[in-house]
C-alpha cells in the first residue's frame, strides 16, 4: 500500500478527490496537509520549507499539490527524495519555470505537471482524437458559471492573475494579452444564446505550443452571461484590477453557488484545412471534473504499469485512447466529436 499526501487538501478540490478515491476504493492511504496543526492533518507550509520533513516522517510516496508552490521548493524536495509529485495548480508561466527546473536534473521519481485545463483533460482529448503534429491551430473555448461551486482556488487564481499579461500564439509568434480582452462570440451546444468570451490564461497555451509544437494556440472564457463578462472587460479596460486589493479581487471572483455545469469546446484546424470540434459537458461542474481527472492521474501513478522516472505533463501519462476510455467511467461527462 502506498501513501498519498494531498497538500492543501482541506479545500473543496481536495475533499472531492478524497471522496472519489474512497468511492473507487483506490488501494492507498491518504494523508492531508494544512498550514495549521490539526489532529487529522500533517503540517506542511510551502512558505516554510523546514515543514517538508514531515513528509518523510509519514513515509509518503506521492505528493499531490492543491496549493501554489511559488518557488517550486516542494517540487525540489520531492526530486531530492525520489518522491512522485503531481501538481494541478500552475499558470502558463509557472508551469514553464517548473518544467525547466525539473528537466535540468537527474530524476529518480515522476514529476507530473497536470495544470492544463481541468487537470490536463484538454491536451489528453486532443491526443486521443488526432496526432498533434497534424494540427495547425487550437482554440479552447470555456464555459465557466459563477453559479458553480468552484471553491477558493479558482477565485485565488483570478485574483492574483487578473492584471497580469500572458502569452498566446499565432503561427509560431508570441503575443501578450490580458484576461477579459479580445471578445469573441461563441454559442455552446446547450446554450440558447450566443455568449461573449474573453482571453484566458489556460496553461494549455504553453503545453500545446511549446510541448506539442502546435503553431497557433489561444484560450477564451465566458463567466456564464454576457453582462458579467462585459463588466469585467470594462474593469480591465479601466485598469481597475491594477489598483484593486487582492482581498477584494478574491471576493469578486469567488463562486460559491449551489452548482452548475461546466463545459468547453476545442476547435482544431488541421494542416490539411480540416476542422474538428471536441465538446465536453460535465453537469456536476468544474471542481468535480478537475477532481476526477486528478484521481485518474493518481491511479495511473499508483498502477503497476512501468513509468520511467522523468517529467510528464498530465496527458503524457497515457497511451492514445486510454485517457478517453478512463474518462468515460464518469457518467456525468458527455463528450462529442464533430
Amino acid at each position: 500500500m502506498k501513501n498519498i499526501l494531498l497538500v492543501g487538501g482541506t479545500g473543496l478540490q481536495g475533499q472531492l478527490t478524497q471522496q472519489l478515491l474512497q468511492e473507487r476504493q483506490t488501494s492507498a492511504k491518504l494523508f492531508i496537509s494544512s498550514r495549521k496543526v490539526g489532529s487529522a492533518t500533517i503540517l506542511i507550509d510551502v512558505d516554510q520549507p523546514h515543514t517538508f520533513q514531515n513528509i518523510l516522517t509519514a513515509d509518503i510516496d506521492l505528493v499531490v499539490m492543491y496549493t501554489v508552490d511559488p518557488k517550486n521548493e516542494l517540487m525540489q524536495f520531492c526530486v531530492e527524495h525520489a518522491l512522485d509529485y503531481l501538481d494541478i495548480t500552475k499558470t502558463s508561466s509557472a508551469i514553464a519555470v517548473a518544467h525547466s527546473t525539473a528537466v535540468s536534473q537527474q530524476l529518480r521519481s515522476n514529476i507530473v505537471l497536470a495544470s492544463s485545463w481541468m487537470g490536463s483533460i484538454v491536451p489528453a482529448l486532443i491526443q486521443d482524437t488526432v496526432n498533434c503534429s497534424d494540427i495547425e491551430a487550437v482554440k479552447l473555448l470555456i464555459y465557466y458559471s459563477m453559479r458553480d461551486k468552484a471553491g477558493a482556488s479558482a477565485a485565488d487564481f483570478m485574483a492574483y492573475n487578473a492584471a497580469q499579461k500572458f502569452a498566446i500564439y499565432s503561427q509560431g509568434k508570441k503575443s501578450y494579452v490580458r484576461h477579459f480582452e479580445g471578445a469573441i462570440k461563441h454559442r455552446f451546444a446547450f446554450s440558447k444564446s450566443t455568449l461573449n468570451l474573453y482571453h484566458f490564461d489556460a496553461p494549455d497555451n504553453y503545453v500545446l505550443h511549446h510541448i506539442e509544437q502546435i503553431p497557433t494556440v489561444s484560450s477564451a472564457i465566458t463567466y456564464g452571461d454576457n453582462l458579467s463578462g462585459h463588466l469585467l472587460s470594462l474593469m480591465q479596460k479601466w485598469h481597475v484590477f491594477d489598483i484593486l486589493p487582492i482581498s477584494l479581487r478574491k471576493k469578486l471572483f469567488y463562486a460559491n453557488g449551489t452548482g452548475d455545469k461546466t463545459a468547453f469546446d476545442i476547435q482544431l484546424k488541421l494542416k490539411t484545412g480540416k476542422q474538428i470540434k471536441i465538446s465536453l459537458i460535465n453537469e456536476k461542474g468544474q471542481a468535480n471534473l478537475t477532481a476526477f481527472s486528478t484521481v485518474m492521474h493518481i491511479e495511473k501513478l499508483l498502477s503497476d504499469e512501468e513509468l520511467l522516472p522523468g517529467v510528464y505533463f498530465g496527458h503524457q501519462l497515457y497511451s492514445k485512447g486510454a485517457f478517453s476510455a478512463a474518462l468515460s467511467q464518469n457518467v456525468n461527462i458527455n463528450i462529442s466529436i464533430a
